[in-house]
């Protein structure tokens, strides 16, 4: 077992395999209500209270659905920078949960001669396999 485990992923049925041969140990149809996969990842982390999540859907459902979830000191770490808005009805005070944005972007000032040279060289990168498409997206849904 690793220090990240379980990993569970919610997902289309159709990508469990993928997404267990990168180290998922449990894949959630996405499908399931928002109660159904709070149920599922109780039973799932029945033993090892669940620390860490991480939505990159970031809508209202699923930001409230992962912060539930979380054990008591978890962290949560959301990709949309307004998720604090999505999240106002479900985070309660003292519950020692953690909430965490990051974001980047090659605009900013600090970061404008990495994106000069990112997006000079991003075609050959793509060309020669330096970066290569993530698989799911490189499927008809």
């Amino acid at each position: 077992m690793n220090a990240f485990s379980p990993i569970i992923a919610t997902s289309s049925p159709k990508h469990t395999a993928f997404l267990k041969s990168l180290g998922a140990t449990h894949v959630l149809d996405r499908n399931f209500s928002p109660e159904a996969i709070l149920s599922e990842i109780t039973k799932i982390t029945v033993d090892i209270p669940l620390q860490y999540a991480y939505d990159a859907v970031s809508d209202k459902t699923t930001q409230c659905m992962a912060y539930d979830a979380l054990a008591s000191g978890g962290g949560l770490v959301s990709v949309f920078p307004n998720s604090e808005a999505l999240l106002a009805d479900c985070v309660r005070e003292g519950d020692g949960k953690r909430v965490v944005r990051p974001f980047s972007s090659l605009r900013l000032p600090a970061n404008h001669a990495l994106g000069l040279e990112v997006y000079k060289r991003m075609t050959g990168w793509l060309e020669d396999g330096t970066i290569v498409v993530n698989v799911l997206f490189q499927t008809k849904y």
